[in-house]
């Protein structure tokens, strides 16, 4: 497994080298011996129903597997579709300048808030979702909730969240490299533009 990030302030997507395997000009790209698929989901899909067994954290068990598909499932259609709402009105009309919507931020931050209790709820203290380590439904939300701080969105009433979110950085060794250029270059700039 290869680690290659794509600098979109650079616009390095729109690279011809990059457009050759991604035509969407869009991240995430995996690009596995001559197969190439993108949009995450997609990815998720793909990387569970692999017969390798280094992928991780998709178990074997059926039952197991079904409620990481659940997470999954739960997660594109509630988790990620309430941040982006959230973030459209708390960031990104803003950044281009268009006219805020206080009672579409506050509805989408109260949608925001009901899917987040749920999460919490669901973890109670634990530092999975499924079984005793951590599975790619773990990943995916954890992906998205992510995306949260580039608004300095609050976890303090959120403690199993704050747990989990601790444990799943601790416990993959990647995180940090994967999450470099988020943390080094994005999270700064769009924070700064905001002010």
């Amino acid at each position: 497994c290869k680690l290659e990030l794509v600098n979109l302030f650079q616009k390095e997507q729109f690279d011809e080298a990059y457009a050759a395997i991604n035509p969407t000009h869009s991240v995430p790209t995996l690009v596995h011996g001559r197969y190439t698929l993108y949009e995450s989901a997609a990815i998720v899909r793909y990387l569970s129903l692999s017969k390798d067994k280094r992928v991780l954290g998709y178990p074997t068990d059926h039952k197991q597997k079904a409620l990481v598909n659940q997470h999954i499932s739960w997660s594109h259609n509630h988790i990620k579709e309430s941040i982006n709402l959230y973030l459209n009105e708390k960031l990104w009309k803003p950044l281009k300048s268009l006219k805020k919507d206080s009672e579409a931020e506050e509805k989408a931050l109260a949608n925001l808030k009901d899917n987040i209790n749920i999460l919490e709820k669901t973890l109670n203290g634990r530092t999975s979702l499924v079984g005793d380590s951590l599975t790619l439904c773990d990943i995916v939300i954890a992906e998205e909730l992510i995306n949260l701080e580039l608004v300095d969105f609050d976890f303090d009433e959120y403690v199993n969240i704050q747990q989990w979110l601790f444990f799943i950085k601790q416990n993959l060794s990647c995180w940090e490299k994967v999450h470099q250029f988020f943390n080094q270059v994005y999270l700064p700039t769009i924070q700064s533009a905001l002010k």
